[in-house]
């Protein structure tokens, strides 16, 4: 039987580019695994963390092939609460043809935030960007 996901405010997700259907795929821990539970144009996460693999990254620029190898975990905010906030963003970047951590603008790694924005997004591109605060 199956059942319907649903994300709630407070949840535990997981975030990644869907460069297929150009949306970003929100998962859920579903009996110890990650399951897709929506497809959102946007998605606004507190206590955000990246999770990569640098042999993820390496597959990629091995084969060619587009995976999912880049995701921020954190708790789902069902609200544009920062905007409220006067929280200042700035824009993160992943790119596994260059390296398998995720940066800001300036080149330094980025290793987590208070929050992050994904916001829509136009191109079917490897590279995936978001903003985020701290």
């Amino acid at each position: 039987m199956t059942h319907k996901l649903t994300v709630k405010e407070g949840d535990l997700v997981r975030v990644y580019k869907n460069i297929n259907k150009g949306t970003w795929s929100v998962t859920i821990k579903v009996e110890g695994k990650w399951k897709v539970a929506c497809q959102c144009d946007w998605v606004t996460l507190r206590c955000a963390d990246p999770i990569t693999t640098a042999a993820g990254a390496a597959r990629i620029r091995k084969t060619g092939h587009r995976e999912v190898t880049a995701k921020v975990e954190g708790i789902f905010v069902h609200s544009r609460a920062w905007e409220r906030q006067g929280v200042l963003m700035e824009r993160v970047h992943y790119d596994p043809w260059v390296d398998e951590h995720f940066h800001h603008c300036d080149g330094t790694v980025f290793e987590g935030s208070g929050w992050a924005v994904f916001e829509p997004f136009t191109t079917k591109t490897p590279k995936t960007e978001w903003f985020l605060s701290y």
